[in-house]
């Protein structure tokens, strides 16, 4: 008899630090393990953590990976060099953009430069009209010419994206024809495949991102296949996807774009499963890394979702995304004194080279992870577990010398000035989740994981007025876990723009059947057979409005009855999100989504026993909440028991991630599932 190989595990590759979770079937034990990230060969960073593992490859039955390779590609440049053929005279599409600017006022701005300059942007000479009938056939023969100017210029993939192509996608299958005919050997993407719906500007720029980045991730997917095979695994990989569901490697290999914001979505759903265990169906989900701060909203166990992102002002897609708000206030955020004489903490990030001063690998700029050391959040001697030492006396001369000196300020003054002035833009991107949608975030608790996210967790709770924060286990590579808890999903849409009194019901009717079974088709490719679920939902707006408010839609035949619920959904939700509705305001249907999911095994809890004693280890010194120096304990998580409480300020340390709790009046405690509960009062 053969035994099932036991260990499913998560890697998720960040700025800083890859990744690992494992967890063994037979016993339910997770562990965790970090190395650092390999910008130069991402896959041997992956190789290294697995080695720091322990993980025999043979032993693997699944293999989960969340990446922000995608993302990076395209935020350093470092993407295939890709040609365009846009609809004759829609060349400059990109460029255009919406005619609008990222600041207004700024008379030394600079239009973002498009990732496809207007050498390799080609026309075609075809039309198809806003209801989808051929104008102006395709001319195949100025074409196949076209194609043979792009080879000879060296592109790397193609993309497509012909006007109105969403109505009807004849002319851009057309064209891939031609281009596998003339140069079969080129990837192509095409816009009615990646984004079958309307606004010509998004379509186009989120095609050429999937064109972008598809020789860079094939190239490092087919890399990490073949050294995981190599090293005796015989499980395929599976791709966390931007909508927050996993996928086999090959679909994102097909769809790269569809990898954006991998890692982060993630955590996201890690967040919910580990909420909805633990009694926390309202989340607000914080997860502060080596280069970002990222916050997601969990609304009764769900995450909060959009369709529309950015990876910089200029670029934008359109893909279902688990909805992470995402700014550069990361552990690694550079700070520095900016000509008004203010401390600033981001965007840029030192990365994982050269890194904070502190690591001690040749950077020579102050970071917030050089602050957290400066006044004592951090061990220096116990960071990675004791595994790598921190210069605290290097973090310390760094920030005296560029930021102390400049503002006036003795050194331990500027550094809890940078952890403030972090925490304060932290603060204001919950706020944009929260309370500028519409919820109240004391209506909320709090999870926190990533390297730096228990650090500063209790403090903006406090702000917000979040009562309860929620610690889980390896809070440094929740990622990487959160993969473990994604179902198998695909998303789909059609648009059709039409006045409510206008819809035509069995057309709609139809559009559903077609998303129902490209929905079934690809759970069959991947090789699910258990009938999938499925989840309709509709793009709504007012008449005249630029945006759309997604709404449920109910399944089955379109009938009057469905169109009254979607109204009746749109007006509620709008009133929700905007705090006015108008019911005899004109409305238009825009576009008709499906979510496909297939349930997956879900990691199950079982805390480990304490190790050791549950007495403190020592103690620190740390300003508390109200600014005053105290003395705090010192925990080792791994000693402490479920039950075990404690009030006052404290410190517990963890290999991955350090909690610090700076209330003198909050209390914290270890629940029946291991995590961390610090109950935080108003005031510290």
């Amino acid at each position: 008899m053969t035994l099932a190989k036991p260990l499913r595990i998560g890697v998720d590759i960040g700025g800083t630090f890859t990744d690992l979770v494992t967890v063994d079937s037979a016993t339910g034990e997770l562990s965790m393990s970090k190395s650092f990230t390999t910008p130069a060969d991402r896959t041997d960073g992956v190789l290294e953590v697995l080695a720091e593992g322990g993980v025999s490859l043979g032993d693997v039955s699944q293999f989960v990976h969340g990446t922000t390779t995608a993302t990076n590609a395209v935020v350093e440049r470092k993407g295939g060099r890709v040609g365009l053929i846009s609809t004759a005279g829609f060349r400059d599409t990109l460029e255009i953009m919406r005619i609008n600017r990222e600041r207004h006022y700024d008379l030394q701005w600079a239009s973002p430069v498009p990732l496809v300059p207007r050498r390799l942007r080609f026309e075609a000479t075809e039309r198809v009209d806003y209801r989808g009938r051929v104008v102006t056939p395709l001319d195949t023969e100025a074409l196949a010419a076209t194609v043979a100017e792009m080879k000879a210029a060296a592109v790397e993939s193609i993309a497509v994206c012909f006007l109105f192509s969403f109505m009807n996608p004849v002319h851009e299958r057309q064209a891939r024809d031609v281009i596998s005919r003339v140069w079969p050997e080129v990837p192509v993407s095409i816009s009615s495949e990646i984004l079958p719906e309307i606004r010509e500007y998004e379509r186009s720029s989120t095609v050429v991102i999937d064109a972008y980045v598809k020789p860079v991730m094939g190239a490092y997917f087919e890399n990490l296949e073949t050294r995981l095979a190599s090293g005796g695994m015989e499980c395929g990989v599976t791709v966390i996807s931007s909508g927050g569901g996993i996928v086999p490697v090959a679909e994102a290999k097909a769809t790269p774009v569809r990898t954006l914001q991998s890692g982060p979505a993630g955590g996201v759903i890690g967040a919910a499963h580990l909420g909805a265990q633990s009694g926390y169906r309202n989340l607000l989900a914080i997860d502060v890394g080596g280069t970002s701060f990222e916050v997601s909203l969990i609304e009764d166990g769900v995450p909060s979702r959009t369709t529309e992102g950015f990876i910089e002002w200029g670029i934008p897609f359109k893909i279902p995304l688990v909805d992470v708000k995402s700014i550069g206030a990361g552990g690694g955020s550079i700070a520095r004194v900016d000509p008004g004489g203010l401390i600033q903490v981001g965007p840029d990030s030192a990365g994982s080279e050269p890194g904070p001063v502190c690591y001690r690998k040749g950077g020579t700029l102050p970071t917030l992870t050089d602050a957290y050391v400066t006044i004592g959040l951090i061990d220096p001697a116990y960071f990675l577990g004791g595994r790598v030492e921190l210069d605290a006396e290097a973090a310390r001369e760094a920030i005296s010398g560029q930021i102390a000196g400049p503002v006036g300020m003795t050194t331990t003054e500027a550094a809890l000035g940078i952890v403030r002035v972090a925490e304060a833009t932290m603060v204001g991107a919950m706020r944009i989740v929260s309370t500028q949608r519409g919820y109240d975030p004391r209506d909320y608790a709090m999870i926190a994981y990533g390297g730096a996210g228990p650090v500063s967790a209790v403090e903006l709770a406090r702000e917000l007025g979040v009562g309860t924060v929620l610690v889980p286990r390896f809070p440094g590579a929740f990622c990487a876990f959160g993969g473990l808890c994604a179902d198998i999903r695909f998303d789909f849409v059609r648009s059709y723009l039409r006045r409510m009194e206008e819809l035509d019901l069995a057309t709609l009717t139809t559009l559903s059947e077609e998303l129902v079974a490209e929905g079934e088709a690809a759970m069959s490719r991947i090789g699910v057979t258990a009938p999938p679920m499925m989840q309709f939902t509709a793009d709504v707006r007012y008449s005249g409005q630029n945006f759309e408010v997604n709404v449920p839609f109910p399944p089955g035949e379109v009938t009057e009855a469905t169109i009254e619920r979607v109204v009746d959904n749109f007006h509620g939700e709008h009133l929700r999100l905007f705090g006015h509705h108008k019911e005899d305001e004109a409305l238009e249907f825009v576009s008709l989504r499906l979510a496909v999911i297939a349930a997956t095994g879900k990691p199950e809890f079982t805390p480990p026993g304490p190790q050791g004693s549950a007495e403190a280890k020592g103690s620190r010194q740390l300003f508390s909440s109200s600014g005053q120096i105290i003395e705090a304990p010192v925990f080792d998580r791994s000693t402490l028991p479920v039950g075990w409480a404690h009030p006052g300020a404290l410190i517990i340390e963890e290999p991955d991630s350090t909690v610090v709790v700076r209330g003198t009046n909050d209390s914290t405690a270890i629940d029946d599932l291991g995590n961390i509960v610090v109950s935080v009062a108003e005031s510290g």
